[in-house]
């Protein structure tokens, strides 16, 4: 009985072709109009995209330096740890970082010592270190009696994408250094024979050593989990027409276990959806050569998150069912989806507008599996995303108890 349901299921879902070619084939067309649009923002393609900033730093290195090595020296303190300095002076930190990072070749970087110098509108962000900042953060370091003046970032307004790069380089920065001095804070006690820490700040690249992801394989990835979301509207809604039909009604009547009936919506759903995302993916591979490094991490990726899409197809169906309407249905596929896809970050990391966002995103099916093929994509290892495996089995339990608790019974046919 199970297989003959399921085998009806697809016999109905193939000769809705008009639909079910727009579900396999328009993903594919915007993964083709978005990639083209925005590869070489994502790529970093220096010559199609730049990014202006402004250092200003109205400190001299050579002078703090000085007035700093007098202070040990009034305080009998050694000299040999000072050739270190360098290493925790942030606006020479920052200053190497820009210039010596292949990476980030695309940033246009201008350096003053006066911010009268400059007006913050010219560029997309300036970073303002005062006089003094950096004899301040070393006598907090080895002395920590001196609170050191806060740096002023200046962000345009006009160019939210390229001041969030400025701000996101800055806050890597500081994460960065602040992570070196907590590791090392041990070594700043003055009197030890290893008074700083000779250990390299280190760069921001350096905690991911993952590759990036290009423009086509993102938006494959965006796309393919966001239209896999209109498979759940798509069974839902023939369901609800074998309700209409009263075909539903008969099946319920002819003894039919109502759990049965669900079984086969899920596994028919689950079918479609891992299908179409086979396909796309697929036809993104031959075109756009977007691969897999190993093909059983996708596969596991893929049928979970099919299977999660066949759960929330039979809640929508139950839903319409006890609720007598398909306007649930159409509410879905014609706002729902689009806000999921939204904050599950399928048209661009919404974790750059709202981390709180990010964090409900990272409970969407959609943002969970999205999550997920960017790691793959990248060359990380399945065994990080075990969390994300048991987050989708649990989400397919939800989906499949509330269903169970709303379906109607033979006692509701009429």
């Amino acid at each position: 009985m199970f297989r003959t349901l399921v085998k009806k299921d697809l016999l109905h879902f193939i000769r809705d072709r008009k639909e079910l070619l727009m579900l396999l084939f328009l993903p594919f067309l915007l993964i083709t109009i978005m990639g083209f649009s925005l590869k070489n923002i994502m790529s970093g393609d220096d010559e199609a995209f730049s990014v202006t900033m402004a250092i200003v730093d109205e400190g001299n290195h050579g002078v703090e330096e000085s007035q700093f090595l007098a202070k040990l020296q009034a305080q009998g303190l050694s000299h040999q740890q000072t050739e270190m300095l360098t290493d925790v002076s942030l606006p020479d930190l920052l200053t190497t970082q820009i210039e010596e990072n292949e990476h980030l070749n695309f940033i246009q970087l201008t350096k003053v010592n006066d911010i009268s110098l400059i007006e913050t509108k010219d560029f997309d962000g300036v970073i303002h270190f005062p006089s003094g900042y950096r004899q301040a953060t070393w006598e907090q370091l080895f002395f920590g009696e001196q609170e050191v003046p806060p740096a002023n970032v200046y962000l345009n307004g006009q160019s939210s994408l390229k001041a969030s790069i400025v701000e996101q380089i800055i806050d890597q920065l500081y994460r960065y250094w602040n992570l070196h001095i907590g590791f090392g804070e041990d070594g700043f006690t003055v009197g030890e024979e290893n008074v700083l820490t000779s250990a390299p700040v280190g760069s921001w690249e350096s905690i991911d050593q993952r590759e990036s992801v290009s423009a086509f394989s993102y938006y494959t990835v965006g796309m393919s989990v966001m239209f896999a979301l209109y498979m759940i509207s798509f069974v839902a809604n023939h369901a609800r027409l074998e309700m209409v039909n009263h075909v539903f009604w008969r099946m319920m009547l002819a003894n039919v276990n109502p759990w049965m009936y669900m079984m086969s919506k899920w596994a028919s759903g689950t079918l479609l959806a891992f299908g179409q995302l086979v396909v796309v993916f697929s036809l993104s591979a031959i075109f756009y050569q977007t691969t897999f490094p190993d093909l059983v991490p996708f596969l596991v990726v893929t049928m979970l998150f099919a299977a999660t899409v066949g759960s929330l197809a039979v809640l929508l169906t139950a839903l319409s069912f006890r609720l007598k309407t398909g306007s649930l249905t159409d509410l879905f596929s014609g706002g729902m989806v689009a806000l999921m896809a939204f904050v599950g970050g399928s048209f661009f990391d919404i974790e750059q507008i709202s981390r709180t966002l990010s964090d409900i995103g990272g409970w969407m099916p959609n943002g969970v599996a999205l999550r997920s093929y960017l790691h793959l994509l990248g060359g990380g290892e399945m065994s990080a995303l075990y969390h994300t495996f048991y987050r989708l089995l649990l989400m397919i339990v939800i989906f499949f108890c509330a269903a169970w608790i709303i379906f109607p019974r033979r006692r509701g046919a009429q």
